[in-house]
């Protein structure tokens, strides 16, 4: 501009370049998909790259597809993404022994050639590595024993032609501390090994605290961190909100900046997304912003930008409307019903059907890469929801006597909550009451034998009705409630009848199921009546601890 006739420039100052400098998806990306990775401000691919015929890859090349992988990798380099090629199909399926001459003759030219090509290793020995192969326990005891010091080797050995290359490795035990593993190995002298054998150069993908986290805590990763000797790199399995069975319907809101401790960027060496299709488009670009700058990240933002880029404007807001009502059938598992079905008004979910129907047939009219790139709404949403649909309206012989089996199962309740049917006691039992997220075969430590039960997480309840006949009752019935904790901690809990708290504080221990019992006030009781159990959130609004409910007991 000008001041007084004189030129003047505007002291400034202009960021912008990440925060997280390794960023990008693993594990099936299409290497077609380049330009998606620079416009979603991608810096590495791990993938596939091979054709696979019944899940497992052709390793053995013909000159063209050589060929094909040389262009791939140059292509890459030209935009400054690295690229890795991951050996599923080549370490585990099936399963060689890493301590074979034969077995390295193949790692190494596969990885040699990889390295020409300027590709990286993404070396993955993760779901199926145990039980050993008999020849590597023969050999080396264990896969501590033999894994980090196999890999190494490889690293090194590929580096002394190609000085540039990069070895990535998903390790056997790629999450922890929760989620005990049910492996014949243990997990912690096994990442041990990888910081006391495993190139420093090599990094280490990790999960989280859980296969599927939803959230990573600063005590999470220097946990992982001492084991491994080095910082991890984040492969993500989930998008921290773990809404619709970890799948996406195009506009949700991801929750990694909400879910994840505020450092955790400066914790961690890298961090993947996990992508298996299209359709999770607006999780994975949301979390390359997050990765980008996180300070700024707004998570509603970001997926509206994906959608609109992608598929055109207007799509995100008609699927932001109608998602709450497809939302709905999520409590019914990959659309498979269970007891609480039969608590549905049908006309009710036909109603939620048709709005999210008529909401894909109008993103239809004006996506111009037709709906692909938020396409679980439909592939995946709307079906289970027309499972759900037609199972209400027309149950069939299975799930009737399912229902009926359920209401008849009070055995745990009359060893431990004393029910008496003949008494005029009321057996609620959790699968059948309305709310809450179902798990089937649960056990506890009593060992007492599996229990079909609801999680009653932090924003949800669990609600079913019970009878006061006659009314008024002679003396005040007694609720017994059966739960245990999700976490150490117990939770704090409200009870509600009729809209009116009856019980509020700290309940049920963690491990075993326990039962809560107290007597309901006259006052706030009536004919018919409904009952409404809720976790109180801690105040800085963490979701754990929260109940597993078991069943619900109404003695007279």
């Amino acid at each position: 501009g000008k001041d007084e006739g004189r030129p003047r420039v505007r002291e400034c100052a202009i960021r912008d370049w990440p925060k997280c400098l390794m960023r990008g998806v693993t594990n099936y990306w299409m290497p077609g998909l380049l330009e998606y990775a620079l416009f979603s401000k991608m810096s590495a691919v791990s993938t596939m790259l091979l054709r696979t015929e019944n899940g497992v890859a052709e390793y053995t090349l013909a000159p063209l597809d050589r060929e094909r992988m040389r262009i791939i990798g140059e292509r890459f380099r030209a935009f400054g993404i690295d690229l890795y090629g991951n050996t599923r199909g080549m370490a585990m399926r099936p399963l060689v022994p890493l301590s074979s001459e034969r077995t390295w003759k193949n790692h190494l030219a596969w990885a040699r050639f990889q390295a020409s090509c300027g590709i990286g290793l993404t070396f993955e020995l993760d779901d199926e590595r145990f039980p050993l192969h008999p020849l590597d326990l023969k050999a080396a005891g264990s896969g501590a024993n033999l894994d980090a010091k196999y890999l190494t080797r490889l690293h090194r050995e590929v580096k002394k032609d190609f000085p540039a290359h990069k070895t990535a490795f998903c390790p056997p035990f790629y999450w922890g501390p929760d989620s005990k593993p049910n492996y014949p190995e243990e997990r912690e002298p096994d990442l041990k090994s990888l910081g006391e054998f495993l190139d420093k150069e090599i990094s280490v993908g990790w999960s989280g605290a859980s296969v599927k986290s939803d959230c990573m805590k600063e005590s999470e990763v220097e946990w992982e961190k001492n084991l491994i000797g080095r910082k991890p790199v984040i492969a993500h399995n989930g998008d921290c909100i773990g809404r619709h069975h970890f799948i996406e319907y195009g506009a949700d809101p991801t929750g990694f900046k909400e879910s994840h401790c505020s450092n955790i960027l400066d914790l961690v060496d890298g961090f993947f997304q996990n992508t298996s299709r299209y359709q999770e488009s607006p999780e994975v670009w949301s979390s390359m912003e997050w990765c980008w700058n996180p300070d700024a990240h707004d998570a509603t933002t970001a997926v509206r930008r994906t959608d609109e880029q992608l598929e055109g404007p207007g799509v995100y807001e008609i699927l932001r409307d109608a998602t709450p009502a497809l939302a709905y059938f999520d409590k019914y598992k990959f659309g498979q019903p269970h007891s609480e079905l039969f608590m549905e008004d049908p006309d009710d979910l036909s109603r939620k059907l048709a709005v999210a129907e008529i909401a894909w047939s109008n993103v239809l009219k004006i996506a111009k890469n037709d709906g692909l790139f938020v396409g679980d709404f439909d592939r995946f949403g709307l079906r289970f929801a027309r499972n759900i649909v037609e199972y209400r309206r027309n149950p069939p012989e299975w799930l009737v006597k399912q229902h009926e089996a359920a209401m008849a199962a009070t055995s745990f309740a009359e060893k431990e909550a004393g029910f008496d049917k003949a008494a005029g006691d009321q057996f609620l039992p959790a699968a059948a009451m309305s709310g809450g997220k179902y798990y089937e075969g649960i056990e506890d430590w009593t060992k007492r034998g599996k229990r079909n039960v609801k999680y009653v997480a932090n924003g949800t309840t669990l609600s079913g009705s019970f009878e006061c006949d006659p009314f008024p009752p002679k003396r005040p019935p007694k609720v017994v409630i059966c739960a245990r904790s999700a976490r150490v901690e117990p939770p704090v809990i409200e009870v509600e009848v009729n809209g009116r708290v009856v019980f509020k504080d700290l309940a049920f221990k963690a491990y075993y199921f326990t039962n809560l019992e107290f007597e309901l006030p006259f006052d706030a009781l009536a004919r018919n009546n409904k009952l409404v159990i809720r976790p109180v959130p801690t105040p800085d609004g963490d979701s754990k601890p929260f109940p597993i409910v078991h069943y619900v007991v109404i003695r007279r």
